[in-house]
């Protein structure tokens, strides 16, 4: 949990429970724009998108995995296919695929 900022969740509006209990109105009404429902998508997870925690960078025992201002670079010449980038991506972007 370190890798990620902790960020209170947001609640979407809904209909007061007198409301509630004499119609047929749906009772959820959603975030108020979208600035608020992209703040609360962005405290997902594991949604594929990588947050640069270096954690694959950090955990890669050949060193084969590089970052740079144009992102990760794998050298797949020398990689052993080992799986502990993947192992260690908390967000599951790194992943094992047979080509």
């Amino acid at each position: 949990m370190h890798v990620f900022e902790h960020v209170p969740q947001r609640h979407g509006a809904e209909l007061p429970a007198a409301t509630r209990t004499r119609s047929f109105v749906e009772v959820r009404r959603g975030y108020d724009g979208a600035q608020d429902a992209t703040s609360e998508a962005a405290r997902c997870f594991s949604c594929g998108v990588c947050n640069s925690c270096d954690r694959c960078v950090e955990h890669c025992p050949e060193g084969i995995l590089r970052r740079d201002a144009d992102g990760y670079h794998f050298d797949y010449d020398y990689c052993k296919g080992c799986g502990v980038c993947a192992t260690e991506c908390p967000r599951s972007v790194v992943f094992m695929a047979e080509l």
